[in-house]
């Protein structure tokens, strides 16, 4: 039958982007507020776009989505569970970031410097122009038009400071992605955008 509260997960198969991932990660914290034990969990690795489907023909019991797909498995009856599951990790938690190893970055100053400054100049465009990400969509992704009226967008910041990787490192090694708590300063390498 379907799913309609965190603890009827318990056993279950949950979909998520990747394993061993933040998705993860959030799925095992939120269904442990609710007394389910992760390692119960089985966890599967699905592009998001085949979430829906997974989701609607039984192959999954929950998923963890993100937009458009959030919006589409609610078109189709999904119940959302937790809007914000990812509350389990942290109030406010920094969610999705971009990556490079510090030999890449030593190795590519400027070249990171520029995308930093670019980054923060379409996160300043976006906040200035709330509806600009709607109309665009359409244009450059497969979403609808009507889709992208209705997606939640999430707020875009370039800011990021070891506080913001604390809890993902602490929930890392207490779900056992990692052996042990990582220092989130350790994962940090302060790229300066390069002016103009």
């Amino acid at each position: 039958g379907s799913v309609t509260s965190p603890a009827a997960l318990a056993g279950k198969t949950i979909a998520v982007n990747s394993l061993d991932n933040s998705n993860q990660l959030v799925a095992e914290a939120y269904l442990a507020r609710y007394g389910v034990n992760p390692s119960s969990l089985h966890f599967v690795a699905l592009a998001y776009p085949d979430m829906p489907s997974a989701l609607s023909a039984g192959r999954v019991a929950a998923a963890i989505t993100d937009e458009p797909f959030t919006t589409i498995v609610k078109s189709q009856g999904a119940k959302v569970l937790a809007a914000q599951p990812d509350a389990a990790i942290a109030a406010h938690p920094v969610y999705a970031c971009w990556v490079a190893s510090s030999d890449w970055l030593t190795a590519h100053k400027q070249v990171a410097a520029r995308f930093v400054a670019a980054l923060g100049e379409a996160d300043s465009y976006m906040a200035a122009h709330p509806g600009y990400l709607a109309s665009i969509l359409p244009k450059y992704t497969t979403v609808s038009a009507s889709l992208a009226r209705q997606v939640t967008l999430p707020d875009f910041t370039t800011r990021l400071a070891a506080a913001d990787i604390e809890p993902w490192a602490k929930a890392a090694a207490k779900y056992g992605i990692t052996r042990s708590v990582i220092p989130p300063s350790s994962a940090l390498l302060p790229i300066h955008p390069a002016a103009g």
